[in-house]
C-alpha cells in the first residue's frame, strides 16, 4: 500500500492518496503525539479530503487501516 499525505504543513485540509489498495473503504484516524484519537472516518476514494480545521497547530498521525494493512504517516499543522 502506498500513501500520500499532502500538504504537509497544512492548515485546513489534509489530503490522503492511497495507492494499491485492493478493498475500499478503509478506515483513517487522526491523533496527536499521544496517540489520542482526535478524528476518523472512512476512505472511500483513492485521493480523499479530511478537514481538520478543528485541530491546533502542532504534529499529528493519520493512521490508515486495511483489511490487508496499516500505515501511519506524520503531518503538521501551521496557522
Amino acid at each position: 500500500m502506498e500513501i500520500k499525505v499532502y500538504p504537509n504543513p497544512t492548515n485546513n485540509v489534509l489530503f490522503v492518496e492511497t495507492r494499491l489498495i485492493a478493498s475500499l473503504p478503509a478506515e483513517y484516524i487522526i491523533a496527536n503525539v499521544t496517540g489520542q484519537t482526535l478524528l476518523s472516518g472512512l476512505i472511500t476514494e483513492e485521493t480523499q479530503q479530511i478537514d481538520v480545521t478543528g485541530l491546533g497547530e502542532g504534529m499529528y498521525f493519520v493512521r490508515i487501516q486495511s483489511d490487508e494493512e496499516s500505515i501511519i504517516k506524520k503531518f503538521c499543522i501551521v496557522k
